[in-house]
C-alpha cells in the first residue's frame, strides 16, 4: 500500500513548471505500481484544487483519498471549503481526514497564524469525520501536541492517525 501517493500533480499531465513536457501517464503510473505490488494507493488531497482529480481517480478500485487541507494551503481553509470537506465524510473512498497540521519551516507559504487557525478548525472536522488522521507536523512540535491534547480534552475523543 502507498499511503500519500501525490497523483494529483500536475506531472502526471505531462506538465512541469507550466509547461507541457510529454502526454499525460497517469494511467501508466497507477498500472507500473500494481505491477510492482502497490495494491492499494491512498491519493492525498491535501487543497481544494485536489479535489478536481477525485473523478478521474475514482475510477481505480486499488485508489482511496484522504480529504483536508495541507499547512502549506492554510489559507484555502474557510466554512466553504470546510462545507465541501463535510460532503465527503459518507464517501467510502475518503479513508483519512489530512493531510493537516503544522509546518513551521514553510512559513513563506502560509503564515502561522493562518496555520494555527487551520489546524484548529480541522481538529473540529476530523472529530467530525471519525475517520484516522493523516498529520502533518515540521517544526512545530509543541504547538502541534498541545492543540491535539486540547482536542481530544475537548471531545472526550482520542484521535488516532499517522504523522
Amino acid at each position: 500500500m502507498d499511503i500519500g501517493a501525490n497523483l494529483c500533480s500536475s506531472m502526471y499531465a505531462g506538465i512541469y513548471q507550466g509547461h507541457k513536457h510529454h502526454n499525460p501517464d497517469l494511467a501508466e503510473i497507477i498500472e507500473r505500481a500494481k505491477q510492482n505490488g502497490v495494491e492499494k494507493m491512498v491519493v492525498t488531497i491535501g487543497s481544494m484544487k485536489d479535489l478536481k482529480y477525485i473523478d478521474k481517480l475514482s475510477k481505480y478500485q486499488n485508489i482511496s483519498f484522504t480529504i483536508g487541507i495541507h499547512p502549506s494551503n492554510g489559507q484555502e481553509f474557510s466554512p466553504e471549503a470546510a462545507k465541501i470537506i463535510r460532503s465527503k465524510f459518507q464517501d467510502k473512498k475518503f479513508v483519512f481526514y489530512g493531510e493537516f497540521g503544522l509546518d513551521y519551516d514553510r512559513l513563506m507559504r502560509c503564515p502561522k497564524e493562518q496555520q494555527l487557525i487551520a489546524f484548529k478548525e480541522q481538529l473540529v472536522l476530523a472529530y467530525e469525520s471519525k475517520l484516522p488522521l493523516f498529520l502533518h507536523c515540521r517544526n512545530a512540535y509543541q504547538d502541534f501536541f498541545k492543540l491535539i491534547a486540547e482536542a481530544e480534552h475537548k471531545f472526550n475523543y482520542k484521535f488516532k492517525g499517522v504523522v
